[in-house]
């Protein structure tokens, strides 16, 4: 998931969990939308659900993972399509606030290509929190 904090938005890239996500946000004055950050638009990408709620799901498959939580299994995959940050602000409007100052990527593996679906927008944020692990877990 990612989440841009002062004005929260959570961008959820399973349609599924968007859903829940969306549910949840209201209830708290927040927005989540539904968009698979990569650094190109409109690619088919395969994405792979874990049982944990989503938490674990990702563009890539287990590899340490498997070996740190055995308990969480992947159940299943879906195709959805890509989209830069930049495309995604285009389609959503609550993106274009321009007072979003805290960016937190949480992506199970795919940092650098979210980082990269910002092109010069990335500048916007004042703070930039990436979440990553010092093993390849995905």
């Amino acid at each position: 998931a990612l989440v841009v904090g002062n004005n929260v938005v959570f961008v959820e890239a399973s349609p599924a969990y968007a859903r829940r996500c969306q549910a949840v946000a209201r209830v708290y004055g927040m927005e989540c939308v539904q968009g698979l950050l990569l650094n190109r638009s409109d690619v088919e990408v395969e994405f792979h659900l874990s049982s944990n709620t989503g938490f674990s799901s990702s563009v890539f498959p287990f590899k340490l993972h498997s070996s740190i939580w055995p308990e969480v299994k992947m159940t299943g995959q879906t195709r959805i399509k890509s989209v830069t940050w930049v495309d995604l602000v285009a389609r959503e409007p609550s993106l274009q606030n321009p007072r979003l100052n805290l960016l937190v990527v949480d992506v199970q593996g795919a940092e650098c290509q979210v980082l990269e679906s910002f092109g010069d927008e990335l500048s916007r944020f004042l703070y930039i929190f990436v979440e990553t692990f010092e093993v390849e877990l995905y």
